[in-house]
């Protein structure tokens, strides 16, 4: 059942929403895709007490079928009527570029041939990309996977150093609020900046977070804002691999090799969670996983 979820979130949000937002948005694609993740956060907000009161009052199977019947109500007719894969399919053009600059932009033809699944190397032959580069993405965005995977330890770091259990739910609650507001920051600095410098402050953002946990972990408030900070990792870990492979790739690609980076990051983050327990329980502290953190960053 976790397999075929995990599957089924692939298709349902994590490669369509980067991808109909590439289609649809020539401008300000990073802060559309700021919104429609801060959006799956507020949603997430939601469904988890509405998910725990059917629990508790119907049951855990029951509540399974009334949140997959409400999901179905809600997401099936949202796509049969309003979700087009593209603005050209309604006689539109994508948000932010004008007829005449649509008729001059660089065309890159697909045959149709070659819109089947086929290797790697033959996608980034076509669209003029390197194995070095695809490489290059492909770690960075797995480094960012595995520093946003330190979110759900957040509660039992905070036991850890000696707080109590609601004190770790707090700590959690503010890495949380952290990620909303990054998420939406980060898609804004995207379009104003460019996808290599806002990636940038989402990593240093994520080393000043490690080094204020490590540094001072009984401070409440040093704490609090080294957790707060902490929130740009899950916040990038989201906004950065689409936008930096739309930036390093042709666009006409970006479906094809954003898939394949997709992969990746879902293995590191299946990964990640063993890596960072068998860490605590080697060292008996979550430090050593801090600092692993800010390693990969660097």
């Amino acid at each position: 059942a976790a397999a075929i979820m995990g599957v089924s979130c692939c298709f349902l949000f994590f490669v369509p929403t980067p991808l109909l937002i590439n289609n649809w948005f020539y401008k300000k694609s990073g802060l559309v895709l700021g919104i429609a993740l801060t959006a799956s956060g507020l949603s997430g907000s939601i469904w988890t007490p509405l998910g725990n009161y059917f629990i508790e009052t119907c049951g855990w199977r029951a509540a399974y079928i009334i949140m997959a019947c409400i999901s179905a109500v809600l997401v099936i007719p949202a796509i049969l009527v309003l979700v087009r894969f593209q603005p050209m399919d309604m006689g539109l053009l994508p948000y932010g570029i004008t007829q005449e600059e649509w008729n001059v932009r660089p065309k890159t033809v697909v045959p149709e041939e070659k819109k089947k699944k086929r290797a790697l190397s033959s996608i980034l032959a076509d669209c003029s990309g390197s194995k070095k580069q695809f490489f290059f993405v492909l770690i960075t965005c797995c480094t960012l996977s595995y520093c946003a995977s330190y979110l759900q330890y957040l509660p039992s770091f905070a036991v850890s150093i000696g707080l109590d259990s609601g004190a770790g739910a707090q700590i959690a609650s503010v890495a949380m609020i952290g990620s909303l507001i990054w998420k939406l920051s980060l898609g804004w600095k995207n379009d104003r900046w460019g996808a290599k410098r806002s990636t940038l402050l989402g990593l240093v953002t994520v080393i000043v977070s490690f080094s204020c946990i490590l540094l001072l972990p009984g401070d409440p408030v040093f704490l609090s804002v080294g957790v707060f900070l902490y929130g740009a990792a899950p916040a990038i870990m989201a906004v950065s691999p689409s936008v930096v492979t739309k930036s390093v790739f042709d666009p006409s690609y970006f479906g094809e090799i954003y898939s394949y980076i997709t992969i990746g990051t879902s293995l590191v983050t299946a990964a990640a969670a063993s890596v960072i327990g068998a860490i605590y329980d080697f060292s008996g502290s979550y430090n050593l996983g801090f600092l692993l953190g800010i390693v990969c960053c660097t």
